[in-house]
């Protein structure tokens, strides 16, 4: 096993990320280890493409895939050690084998009946979201996602076998919808929570999830926020400003500094080729605890430019609950010879496609970008995305160098502007990869994190420094 990096009369601090959503805690675990924190990232019941380490680490296209799917098969990577997935009896017997050796716990009677039956649903798992993918009315799917489902797996779930997992902990750092486990952490564990969209409308629906959730996000002792527009609403929750604290997204900047060579290599060619526009946001439809990602908007705003434009080549990515429902679309439109649908795409390879985009046009709903556009930005490609200079320059002191929109007609301006000869990329890319570098960061996301830190740990446990914090 990987030691983490201390300093001498001190033991490292010990921290189980929890919810690996988009990689956010894979990441930050990741960078946290690099500077002598023992973190581990406990996965439970998680099946998005993106919860897994393989999206950040390996290049990877997968055909004709889903949004939801469990471990990347044919890919040559190993997870990390410090990465546990499983069900809650697997995760606590693998976070004592590393933080309290030689201890036998007494895991008997109704505590191994849970376990056991949390380790069947967790295999079981992917089929029954596939399940419920494919039949369920997109209506229907947050109601049964946050209620029977998450009935079904707070009943199978041992809050014996959370507790012994988090009771080793020094703190306990949960993400998005996984703070619903703080109504089963006993009292005492230091608990920093990080806000991945959640705070925008999950919180807010009148769900058992969606509730749990929100007792979660109260009860930490500080909270993260990294998409720019959830800034209020935590401080509308109740929040104390003084217990939240501003961060990016993390990111993993080698692949990115690749991708962003690349575009530079293509732009000095100054290729004469056919624009072409990628469009990578997932295709999803609107319900009353996610607003999507726009895909109506973003749709009609396509067809409008290619009647505009019959030059550009559009490429779509494979991935989502509705994609089927976009190529009906496209075809009844004609536009079926002038896009390309890529599979289901690694990070690094979905950076690489960025870079020899003419732009991107991102989700057009939520007026605060993800890593998507984090990355556009990374690179240096023009992107089109929903923003608010106002909510922006609130959470980061600055305008990001994005092209706004929050509709079709819009999204067709904004790409116009950009296809228009006058605009140079190569200036653009300057700015942009400038604007990321001093607000976007992977620095600044372990920075923010160890300022969380810095009051909750025990005294026995080294810190590294954290520098100034980001508070709101």
């Amino acid at each position: 096993m990987e030691p983490a990096r201390g300093v001498a009369g001190q033991r490292p601090l010990r921290v189980l990320h929890v919810g690996n959503i988009a990689n956010n805690a894979y990441l930050l675990a990741k960078a946290q280890r690099e500077v002598g924190i023992d973190a581990l990232v406990a996965s439970p019941h998680f099946t998005h493409v993106m919860g897994f380490p393989e999206w950040e680490e390996a290049s990877f296209s997968i055909a004709g895939d889903q949004h939801f799917r469990g471990p990347i098969t044919d890919v040559p990577f190993t997870s990390p050690d410090w990465f546990l997935a499983g069900s809650w009896g697997e995760i606590a017997s693998k976070v004592g084998e590393r933080w309290d050796p030689g201890v036998t716990p007494d895991v008997g009677g109704p505590t191994r009946i849970r376990s056991r039956m949390g380790s069947a649903f967790y295999r079981a798992w992917p089929h029954l979201r596939g399940l419920v993918v494919s039949v369920v009315p997109a209506s229907a799917k947050p109601w049964l996602a946050s209620s029977v489902l998450y009935w079904l797996k707070d009943s199978i779930s041992s809050k014996a076998d959370i507790s012994r997992a988090v009771n080793l902990a020094d703190i306990l750092h949960v993400y998005g919808p996984s703070a619903g486990i703080l109504d089963h952490v006993p009292p005492g564990v230091p608990i920093v929570a990080t806000e991945h969209g959640t705070l925008r409308d999950f919180i807010w629906a009148d769900l058992p999830a969606a509730r749990a959730t929100s007792r979660g996000f109260k009860r930490a002792d500080r909270v993260i926020v990294t998409n720019q527009d959830c800034l209020e609403p935590a401080l509308r929750l109740g929040i104390p400003p003084e217990h939240v604290l501003k961060s990016p997204h993390p990111t993993t900047p080698g692949p990115l500094h690749q991708a962003r060579n690349r575009r530079s290599t293509r732009l000095e060619r100054a290729s004469s080729g056919a624009p072409t526009i990628l469009i990578p946001a997932r295709h999803t439809r609107p319900n009353p605890v996610d607003v999507g990602k726009g895909t109506s908007e973003i749709l009609h705003c396509v067809v409008t430019l290619a009647e505009r434009r019959p030059d550009i080549v559009f490429q779509f990515i494979d991935w989502g609950d509705f994609t089927h429902g976009s190529r009906r679309y496209l075809a009844h439109a004609g536009l079926a010879p002038r896009v390309e649908w890529l599979p289901l795409l690694s990070r690094p390879l979905l950076q690489e496609y960025m870079a020899d985009a003419t732009l991107v046009i991102d989700q057009l709903r939520a007026p605060a970008y993800g890593g998507l556009t984090a990355d556009c930005l990374g690179v240096g490609v023009p992107v089109v995305t929903a923003h608010s200079c106002e909510i922006d320059t609130a959470f980061f002191g600055g305008c990001a160098p994005v092209r706004p929109a929050m509709s079709a007609d819009e999204a067709v301006e904004a790409a116009m502007a950009l296809l228009d000869p006058a605009f140079d990329p190569v200036d653009h890319g300057r700015v942009s990869t400038a604007w990321h570098d001093e607000h976007l960061s992977s620095d600044l996301a372990l920075a923010a994190s160890l300022a969380a830190y810095s009051d909750l740990a025990p005294s026995g446990a080294y810190v590294y420094p954290a520098g100034p914090g980001r508070s709101a």
